[in-house]
């Protein structure tokens, strides 16, 4: 995820599971911009 001023993103690639590094559905709880993330589960 990328937590700027005026930007949030949390695209961390869960349909790409199979992929090194992705597979996790990211949220984020606001207004404190704290991120939540859980594994991809079929």
């Amino acid at each position: 995820p990328i937590n700027r001023e005026k930007l949030i993103l949390i695209d961390t690639g869960c349909v790409y599971h199979m992929k090194p590094g992705m597979g996790r559905l990211t949220a984020v709880h606001l207004p404190e911009r704290e991120f939540i993330d859980v594994p991809y589960s079929d």
